[in-house]
């Protein structure tokens, strides 16, 4: 099995923008120095959920406006995520569920090229999938996402991780980590502990960098990529 590692030293941090569902919307993210688009797929419900047609039309789009699409799928069986993975050339896939560790051993088989992010959830101060971190290193996952759950509903909850919390499990990770829930270009600082980790991959932006109205804001966005610290480079040299 061939693994392509993600290196996250000496480079600028990541910048992803989620649930995007327009041209429009990615022609402003590519505008803004955003390297990493979330397009939703198999996420029933969801209010930025895409059908196939769609996601695979956007994430070619996104291509060529140089950002890098990843897969946000609720999805548990590896042989539909795969699929759906080559038909759309997506290299980056986000489990944003609780799949066990077994599904990201069975993307590893079937496409090694394929970067796979596993979403850790917390709910107040605990994770989740604390008691499975071990196993999703074992079966080689690439990175981890680190996000806040509320009353049920997972992600875009707009609510803040706790940086004391995830900074405990951040520490102890043997993989890159993304930082999701709540963020915004205000509370950079409240994260700056978790940021300064050798781990830090980036850091993926939903409620935060949209208006009230819960249209992308172009300037909110800005502030983000400037304050979070976007490479604007996509990520050729965070892959080695």
């Amino acid at each position: 099995m061939t693994t392509v590692a993600i290196q996250t030293r000496n480079r600028s941090p990541l910048i992803k923008i989620c649930g995007i569902t327009t041209d429009a919307e990615l022609e402003l993210l590519a505008e803004s120095g955003v390297d990493m688009v979330g397009l939703w797929f198999g996420v029933p419900g969801g209010k930025s959920n895409l059908s196939l047609r769609q996601f695979c039309r956007l994430s070619a789009r996104a291509v060529t406006l140089g950002l890098s699409p990843m897969m946000v799928t609720f999805l548990g069986d590896a042989v539909s995520i795969a699929e759906i993975a080559s038909v759309a050339k997506i290299g980056w896939v986000q489990l944003h569920a609780f799949q066990p560790p077994r599904v990201v051993a069975e993307l590893r088989m079937l496409a090694p090229s394929i970067q796979v992010v596993k979403v850790l959830h917390f709910a107040g101060l605990r994770c989740l999938e604390d008691r499975f971190i071990a196993g999703y290193q074992r079966c080689d996952v690439s990175a981890f996402l680190l996000d806040r759950v509320h009353s049920g509903r997972i992600g875009s909850t707009g609510l803040s991780l706790g940086p004391r919390e995830s900074y405990t499990v951040a520490q102890g990770l043997e993989r890159p980590f993304l930082l999701a829930g709540g963020l915004c270009a205000e509370n950079y600082e409240e994260y700056e502990p978790l940021v300064q980790l050798p781990a830090f991959l980036g850091a993926d932006f939903d409620t935060g960098s949209r208006a009230t109205n819960g249209q992308l804001d172009g300037a909110t966005i800005r502030r983000i990529t400037q304050t979070w610290g976007a490479s604007g480079h996509g990520l050729a040299d965070c892959l080695g």
